[in-house]
């Protein structure tokens, strides 16, 4: 048997140094991935501009940001350059950098930082390549960078930082000691899911789904799908779920579980008679939770009669949200004179669950996000609830997923102040983010909170998702012959989720380098061993991992970086462990 207990991950010669650089919290501020984060406005009140990346104007990299105004409006505000947005911190102080030039010379635009705050500076643009700042105290939390096109003319923009004025320069060391301590156990891992749900028959319909199902379920190796409750307002409602249900357990066996979720009840039960936006009907009587709760028992019992029995069961999905695109129901925490209460709604269910055989445990309360009080608004009424099995929860806001460690204050809150219960992630994507940002915030939840299960949102999708589908009517429209593709997104996820399953336990490890993200699971058998590992920086480090001595029978490591992913590496040699990637070790006993 071969000693596979410390595994080398080593970076190449030239790459042995320190590195050191300055943090910037401006999201690509060299235009090198394109648009992404910015948006353009142009247009109002006779304004216009066009803006396009320049491949031969640059100051540094491939490319820049032109922008040509050709009529400056009435406003100053006309002809806009918009970023997503950055997260300083209220009070310090910061310096904004950028590097502009122009065409004709002498043209004027203006850089603004803006939220629920207004703060803005001048400049004029001469026709050489020239750095411009402006050094400001953060005003609030979250800030929009703008620059404000207000004179005729083309602008060149490039290499836009925001950087923290008492910023101590980051050292990054080339080497860390990973170590696990198998013997000290965490939460209970339920295990990985996806949903199906919407664009149903684009799936069902479509010539590759059975190669999909496949790499779905047997590739990725979930344990969880998540399906919609389409009861009394989608027609054969039970048809898309039967399929992908036994599609599902063709590749997983039993082992595979399902989350049921509701969007909403039928129309007739809604406020608004439509089963997109509006809350539940009110009577004189009140909220109408009675027939509320028998629609979800009828519900229930149909599935079940059609052979789908969940295993986990959500009332509501995102009952703090509200949109005519889609169908949405809203509910308060605790009852008001507008909207019925989800504490009251979520006990009237249980009563009518009492008697049903088989009858799933319940998630509650599976609102938008876990920022601005809401995780605690909504499950603080139904914390002691002996009904409520778990804690459930979206990310769509608490934090900003290019920088997944700003989610880590409200996951440790949900660690520490709803300990009694499991918590489990039940729905995010970042479509447009990096691949091993999906897998950085994926360990942040499961390491911070504790989350005993973390479902990725769309497992079949077109334009996005784990596996990106083109519609099964349009053939001649297809990207590629099979109709269909894996995303960078899939492989980050498979990182995780093929091999680490329901019943593993999270055990303990440290870094000796702060910037390596990790953590490690043990089989219930003592068999098997996972170590997931993230670099999230932009050089390689040398980790040398070390799980206490023993004697491993096989190493396998695979590892995936941008347009390379879910490589198999010889455990024989060294292994690099490249900047912003992931890798899996699997040890087995």
């Amino acid at each position: 048997m071969v000693r596979h207990f410390r595994l080398l991950l080593g970076i190449t010669c030239m790459l042995l140094h320190i590195q050191i650089y300055a943090q910037n919290l401006l999201d690509n501020g060299d235009f090198e991935k394109d648009y992404d984060h910015w948006s353009r406005l142009t247009g109002n009140n006779g304004s216009m501009s066009f803006y396009s990346l320049d491949l031969s104007n640059v100051h540094n990299g491939a490319q820049s940001m032109r922008v040509s105004t050709k009529a400056t409006g009435q406003k100053a505000w006309d002809n806009q350059l918009i970023h997503k947005g950055f997260y300083p911190t209220k009070g310090d102080e910061y310096t904004l950098s950028f590097y502009a030039k122009s065409r004709e010379g002498a043209v004027e635009m203006k850089a603004v930082l803006q939220n629920t705050t207004y703060n803005e500076q001048t400049y004029t643009i001469g026709t050489e390549w020239t750095k411009y700042t402006w050094e400001f105290k953060a005003a609030e939390e979250f800030l929009q960078l703008k620059f404000f096109f207000t004179a005729l003319g083309t602008i060149f923009l490039d290499d836009i930082t925001i950087i923290g004025k008492n910023y101590v320069p980051v050292v990054i060391r080339p080497t860390d000691t990973t170590r696990v301590s198998i013997a000290v156990k965490h939460q209970t891992i339920e295990g990985f899911g996806s949903a199906l749900a919407f664009y149903e028959g684009w799936v069902t319909d479509h010539p590759s789904k059975e190669e999909m199902y496949r790499l779905a379920f047997q590739d990725l190796g979930l344990d969880w799908l998540r399906i919609r409750n389409d009861y009394k307002y989608q027609p054969d409602f039970e048809k898309a779920a039967k399929e992908f249900v036994a599609k599902a357990k063709q590749w997983r066996g039993d082992s595979i579980r399902v989350l049921m979720c509701g969007w909403t009840p039928p129309a007739e039960l809604k406020s608004n008679n439509n089963a997109n936006n509006g809350t539940l009907k009110k009577t004189e009587q009140g909220f109408v939770y009675d027939a509320y709760a028998k629609y979800w028992r009828d519900a229930l019992l149909a599935y079940h009669a059609k052979g789908i029995y969940p295993d986990w069961l959500s009332i509501q999905n995102e009952p703090d949200w509200l949109t005519d695109q889609w169908e949405t129901c809203k509910f308060e925490p605790t009852e008001s004179a507008q909207y019925p209460g989800y504490d009251k709604a979520f006990a009237a269910v249980m009563k009518q669950f009492a008697d049903i055989d088989k009858k799933p445990l319940m998630l509650g309360s599976e609102m938008l996000g876990i920022g601005n009080n809401q995780f605690y608004s909504y499950n603080t009424p139904i914390k002691n609830n002996a009904d409520l099995y778990a804690y459930a929860y979206h990310l769509y806001n608490g934090g900003d997923p290019n920088f997944p460690d700003s989610y880590n204050a409200a996951l440790q809150n949900i660690k520490k102040d709803f300990g009694n219960k499991p918590n489990v992630m039940t729905e995010y994507e970042h479509r447009k983010g990096e691949m091993y940002k999906t897998a950085w915030l994926m360990n942040n939840v499961l390491t911070q909170a504790n989350a005993s299960a973390y479902f990725y949102w769309d497992l079949i999708w077109p334009n996005g998702g784990l596996i990106d589908i083109d519609n099964p009517y349009d053939k001649a429209g297809w990207r590629n012959a099979k109709g269909y593709q894996l995303t960078p997104h899939y492989y980050a996820y498979k990182h995780f989720t093929r091999f680490i399953h329901a019943g593993y336990t999270r055990v303990d490890h440290t870094c000796s380098n702060s910037f390596v993200r990790a953590s490690a699971y043990i089989s219930p058998d003592g068999k098997q061993l996972t170590v997931v590992m993230i670099n999230p920086t932009e050089q390689a480090i040398t980790s040398s991992v070390d799980i206490g001595g023993g004697v491993a029978k096989k190493t396998t490591v695979y590892q995936s970086i941008t347009n390379d992913y879910f490589k198999q590496l010889p455990t024989s040699a060294s292994i690099q462990l490249p900047a912003k990637s992931v890798t899996t070790i699997v040890y087995s006993f």
